[in-house]
């Protein structure tokens, strides 16, 4: 019995590509390392923005931990080593919570009364607020 076995090409690393990108080359790297068109990983992140803004914080935090084509390091490894550069982080971090706690208490974007509605065994319906 003889056996096909053909080398299967290892998968390139996750790399962010400066040369495809239109913000950070994140999608242009996901979709070279899945084989398909950044235009579909474009679109998955903005549907997920657009639904809840969860593509926004998802894009960020690969921006932050998938290394740059050419690169050794991601960003969040530069900045973990550096004392300075994390305060700032730290800080611009605070200011942006800052800034979304005074949206929400003006009621422009985050709201108390968001809620799931789901349907309880007796039959009724029922919210719960988040």
């Amino acid at each position: 019995m003889a056996v096909n076995a053909r080398a299967t090409p290892s998968p390139r690393p996750l790399r962010r590509d400066p040369r495809r990108r239109v913000l950070a080359g994140v999608c242009a790297g996901i979709g070279r390392r899945l084989g398909i068109d950044p235009i579909i990983v474009r679109v998955c992140f903005v549907a997920a923005a657009v639904s809840g803004g969860v593509g926004i914080l998802l894009y960020v935090l690969a921006w932050a931990l998938i290394p740059e084509e050419g690169s050794g390091e991601s960003i969040a490894d530069r900045v973990r080593d550096r004392r300075a550069t994390w305060e700032t982080a730290l800080g611009a971090g605070l200011l942006v919570l800052s800034a979304l706690l005074v949206f929400r208490e003006l009621g422009i974007w985050f709201s108390d009364a968001k809620g799931f509605g789901f349907i309880t065994p007796e039959g009724g319906e029922k919210d719960c607020f988040v």
